[in-house]
């Protein structure tokens, strides 16, 4: 089923009436039906739609918590050390696990089970919908990015624990992308430094490169 036609699936099971739903896609960038728009364009008015939806309005941490976890490659664990530090670190006032419900019924955000645990995964045409039109808030970026660097700062490579080496290589593509986004911004905050200095360690450890 193509991307656009499911989100917009969801929608109406999510108990949008059709014909409002129709009167939505006519306004705005979210003329989903119009004549004449690609195939691109089509998916992500139809995204503009999930995101505009009446559950995720009533869930306005929903969409930061989107935009946030939309530039990890490789997903976020469902469960664990790092979704605790997550929590613990985002803005007052989010529901995290509300949130995460929100997403998966709007088919914006879906989990898929592997042998490190259950992760929160969102698709590719969503993520780049994500990068390209979402920005969160810098409470809820910074709360991702410290999460992450304290797990680096707390699990070392060469002297590892079991927990250290079942936490840390499921993470490397996505400690890869923020540290590296980080640095070509030349966000050099607090603590970066240090846990780039972590993730070097890890990569070589693992016999991973980290000049790519």
């Amino acid at each position: 089923v193509p991307l656009a036609a499911m989100l917009l699936a969801r929608l109406v099971q999510d108990g949008e009436l059709t014909k409002k739903l129709w009167e939505r896609s006519q306004t705005g960038k979210a003329a989903v039906f119009a004549a004449g728009n690609s195939r691109q364009s089509s998916l992500y008015a139809s995204i503009e739609l999930s995101i505009g939806s009446p559950s995720l309005q009533e869930c306005p941490s929903s969409i930061h918590i989107l935009s946030i976890l939309a530039s990890l490659p490789d997903g976020f664990p469902e469960t664990g050390e790092l979704k605790d530090h997550l929590i613990k670190r985002l803005p007052v006032g989010h529901n995290f696990d509300q949130a995460v419900a929100t997403l998966k019924r709007v088919a914006l955000m879906y989990s898929e089970a592997g042998k490190n645990g259950s992760r929160l995964r969102i698709l590719s045409a969503v993520r780049q919908f994500c990068a390209s039109r979402l920005t969160a808030p810098e409470g809820y970026k910074m709360a991702l990015l410290y999460t992450y660097v304290q797990v680096l700062q707390t699990h070392f490579a060469y002297t590892g624990t079991p927990r250290a080496y079942q936490l840390i290589p499921p993470e490397m593509s996505n400690l890869n992308s923020l540290l590296r986004a980080l640095l070509e911004e030349q966000a050099l905050r607090d603590g970066v430094l240090l846990a780039t200095t972590r993730y070097i360690e890890w990569c070589r450890t693992l016999k991973l490169p980290s000049d790519d």
